[in-house]
């Protein structure tokens, strides 16, 4: 398994992510690490839709909800896990850059 790791820098003032992925190969998301700035019970939910996140971020429409639950949080500047099983797979197929 490969990982993909990003740093907690802040800053922001938001409290989540969104990201594109674009594949070489074929892609299957089983798991994910978050940041959590509590150590207490908190709720995540994660997202997914077609095509890319810009233009979109102040709109639910084309949103899927792939995943949501109770975790208790590793606390600030330590990964919090959300285990496999605990949202839908996100299948990301190879994009071909070849017109």
């Amino acid at each position: 398994l490969l990982s993909l790791e990003t740093t907690y820098e802040g800053g922001t003032g938001q409290s989540g992510n969104m990201f594109d992925i674009v594949a070489k190969t074929d892609l299957t998301v089983h798991e994910m690490d978050i940041h959590s700035v509590t150590n207490a019970h908190t709720r995540y939910e994660i997202w997914t839709r077609e095509g890319s996140y810009v233009g979109h971020e102040n709109s639910a429409n084309g949103w899927t909800m792939i995943g949501c639950s109770m975790i208790v949080g590793a606390g600030k500047g330590l990964k919090t896990n959300i285990p496999a099983g605990s949202f839908a797979p996100m299948f990301i197929p190879e994009q071909n850059s070849a017109s």
